[in-house]
């Protein structure tokens, strides 16, 4: 902003915008009007990133904002988006508009992510140069890095990366010029926007603290370290309305479990540190279709700038051996190439490598400062000057590493098994290209072009990124994508689904055809759901990851998910709906033997012997029997009998009809669900337990005819003690944590504004005794 009022100079900050917005329209608008007005990519985007963004628009308009029964089983809905999209800029952004137009829209708005991002980075790194212009440059670098290009596919990844130079800016201003509360706000929109990342941003500003603030001085750092922790600790408190219910829900998730013991700890295999060498040369790849090394890997392990690459860091290396600068540089190779060190960014939960934008900033930085210190040496009579000395030195070290990484990939045979690690050699091709003659054209840019060498600089680097983004656009579309227009035909034709009943879920399990029309499934595509589901998996013998496994025998018909729909019409069955779209024709049918959600039983057994039994028919043994938990054998065994297979029959897929259609006996009678409750009336001709495939989070409570009851866990879902005769079943949740974290939010707004008052008074204090002294003789 200061900047913006100083009318006499150039408004670089505005020219930084601009110049990376052109960019990227320049990158991202030829496959929007190729696509009619459309973007998509592949994979995760087109199945993930569009139907989560267009679900919780609707979700959050229509106030479905506490427990929603489309998410996989069932899931908490702060918990299950927060990770994804609720706290980003831009998804309230595209909140503006209807969510059928957001395939329209969000091509538009990665260029605006883009053009922010260039921004805010110049922001940050304006102030370490005097030719601004520099500064302007290498957001360009950062906003456009080979991680940025790779991350395309995880829509929610963009606007982390452009939140977090305000961070750094704002951390800078409060340790050297005691500015108070924007550091507050930039932690707390930092940590809002996606709390995975926020562990790794702490992580990285205590090694910046401490390697540029604290050894340097030790007894003025211990000051600075309470400032930082105070107001960091107050922008963490600020977005605890999000971040403590996102935590609770989390910790439940299994995927946030790893172990690093022995050698594993602290080195990688021979092809991961080729992999990651691959990832400073070549640009941003397809993760699932790599074009070597390794073929799949979803980590984001690229820290590629465009055209330079790592030349001008390595220049800035040699040139400024004991900065600041130089010494976060090398802390973050060690810690990317020790995998204890690299999992701690974020807390041990994998190889990710997802924290590479942070280094990537101070990589730009240090190609600004290289780029600025020659400019001011081209005012020398020396020729070559000391920094061109460096950067020729660096093209030196960079081209032997590159043509190094390229002949041993083409020539050396990997093992006995693999002659080559290359999947692609067009790709390879072109990358290697890209590669090589970026370095050749920085060190021809910097070491031998006479005039208008800063203008060509701009020029080519502002080619490259735009080239490497488009490119990988291109591959991401030619990998595994489908045309936008047939994407947007299964959104637009699937919306018109009649579902009236929600005592059934659907087989299907397409996010784009269920997920944003709010239909219950078995399954479906997302990471973050309730922990009941992924301890109900394991029961079964079953992992699940990132998506539901496939469907064992039995599975539909113990979750209720009679219906589903088919492009192909079926022989000798009628559909029970017929939709037609421009692309595409579903054919919708119901299975009439599978029971609603909730039913009772007349047998049980205990957890511990149905670990015992054949996991190919567990799922059909859960629909036989009760499965219940050790400690409740005593109350149990009252009210139902001891499953005994002799006398009871197998659990078997030959009798799956027949146990399934046992079931339509005792069954729910109108079933309700809203946002924060379910329930169903069910008649009982004995006293019995009702079973509920809904995951088992702590947030619920039940009631039978107005009675509190408690709720047994059966496997990962729910069951209630019920009488003889009608029972009403009400189930109601409540959010674990959304009320601390309200009242921690409150807290924390009312301490902050306490802590800016003081502060500002303290300000004003300072500045009065000081015009008094220096208005003594």
């Amino acid at each position: 902003m200061e900047m913006i009022k100083n009318k006499k100079q150039p408004n670089y900050l505005l020219y930084a915008f601009l110049i990376n917005l052109l960019a990227g329209i320049f990158a991202f608008s030829w496959t929007i009007i190729d696509q009619g007005g459309l973007f998509s990519l592949a994979g995760d985007f087109n199945v993930q990133q569009i139907p989560f963004a267009m679900y919780a628009n609707d979700a959050i308009k229509s106030g479905n904002v506490i427990w929603d029964y489309s998410l996989d089983l069932g899931s908490n809905f702060i918990g299950g988006m927060a990770f994804y999209i609720l706290g980003n800029p831009s998804f309230w952004v595209s909140l503006l508009f209807p969510s059928k137009y957001f395939m329209y829209i969000v091509g538009w708005l990665y260029v605006l992510k883009y053009a922010f991002a260039g921004m805010t980075s110049y922001a940050y790194m304006s102030r370490y140069v005097e030719r601004k212009e520099y500064a302007v440059i290498a957001s360009m670098l950062y906003a456009f890095s080979g991680f940025s290009a790779e991350a395309l596919l995880f829509y929610h990844f963009h606007d982390v990366v452009l939140l977090f130079p305000l961070m750094m800016l704002t951390f800078d201003d409060l340790m050297t010029k005691d500015r108070r509360g924007p550091f507050i706000f930039a932690t707390c929109i930092n940590a809002v926007v996606n709390y995975f990342f926020i562990i790794g941003e702490i992580i990285f500003l205590a090694i910046y603290f401490f390697i540029r603030y604290m050894f340097p001085n030790v007894k003025q750092g211990f000051r600075r370290m309470r400032k930082a922790a105070w107001e960091g600790i107050l922008g963490c408190g600020l977005g605890a309305l999000l971040l403590v219910p996102a935590f609770i829900f989390t910790i439940q998730n299994p995927r946030v479990e790893s172990d690093y013991t022995g050698s594993a700890a602290i080195l990688y295999n021979a092809d991961r540190y080729l992999y990651i060498l691959k990832g400073v040369l070549f640009p941003g790849e397809v993760m699932s279709d790599q074009s070597c090394v390794i073929r799949n890997n979803f980590s984001t392990c690229n820290a590629y700038l465009p055209m330079v690459g790592l030349v001008l860091v390595i220049a800035f290396a040699l040139y400024n051996k004991k900065h600041w600068l130089t010494k976060m540089l090398k802390i973050c190779l060690i810690m990317a190439l020790v995998p204890i060190l690299n999992a701690a960014f974020s807390l041990f939960a994998g190889v990710y490598c997802r924290w590479y934008y942070m280094p990537i900033l101070m990589m730009a930085l240090a190609s600004a400062l290289v780029m600025d210190r020659w400019d001011s040496e081209q005012e020398t009579l020396m020729s070559p000057t000391p920094i061109q000395k460096s950067i020729r030195k660096a093209s030196i070290i960079y081209g032997l590493i590159a043509v190094g990484f390229v002949c041993f990939l083409l020539f050396a045979k990997w093992s006995d098994k693999t002659d080559r690690i290359i999947y692609r050699y067009d790709v390879f091709s072109v990358w290697t290209a890209v590669c090589l003659g970026g370095i050749l054209l920085t060190y021809l840019i910097f070491c031998r072009m006479g005039k208008r060498r800063t203008i060509a600089a701009c020029i080519l680097i502002y080619t490259f990124c735009i080239g490497t983004t488009a490119g990988a656009i291109l591959l991401y579309q030619i990998a595994h994508g489908e045309d936008a227009r047939h994407i947007y035909d299964r959104l637009m034709t699937s919306e018109k689904i009649e579902y009236t009943t929600p005592e059934y879920r659907w087989t299907n399990r397409d996010n784009t055809e269920t997920l944003t029309n709010g239909l219950p499934t078995e399954a479906n595509f997302c990471s973050t759901v309730s922990g009941s589901i992924f301890r109900f998996y394991t029961s079964l013998g079953l992992s699940r990851d990132v998506k539901s496994p496939d469907a064992p025998d039995g599975l539909a018909n113990l979750v209720s998910a009679a219906y589903t729909f088919e492009t192909e019409e079926r022989e000798n069955e009628d559909a029970v709906q017929v939709v037609k779209g421009d692309y595409t024709t579903y054919y919708v049918y119901k299975d009439d033997n599978v029971p609603p959600i909730g039913f009772t039983y007349d047998t049980y057994m205990t957890e511990t012997e149905f670990g015992e039994t054949n996991m190919a028919y567990r799922t059909i043994l859960m629909l036989k029997t009760l499965v219940i938990p050790d400690d409740q054998e005593a109350a149990v065994s009252q009210v139902l009998r001891h499953y005994n297979e002799t006398t009871d029959g197998e659990a078997t897929t030959a009798y799956l009809k027949e146990i399934s259609g046992d079931h339509l006996k005792e069954c729910s009678q109108d079933f309700h669900e809203t946002t924060s409750s379910f329930g169903s009336t069910i008649t009982a001709a004995k006293d019995t337990y009702a079973f509920y495939s809904i995951p088992d989070d702590s947030g619920w409570s039940a009631t039978v005819n107005g009675e509190d009851t408690e709720i047994i866990d059966i496997n990962g879902f729910m069951a209630v003690p019920i009488s003889a005769g009608t029972n009403d079943i009400e189930f109601t949740y409540k959010v674990p944590g959304l009320n601390t974290g309200i009242l921690c939010s409150a807290g924390c707004a009312f301490l902050t504004a306490v802590y800016l008052v003081i502060a500002r008074k303290r300000k004003k204090k300072s500045a009065a005794a000081g015009k008094i002294a220096a208005a003594e003789p």
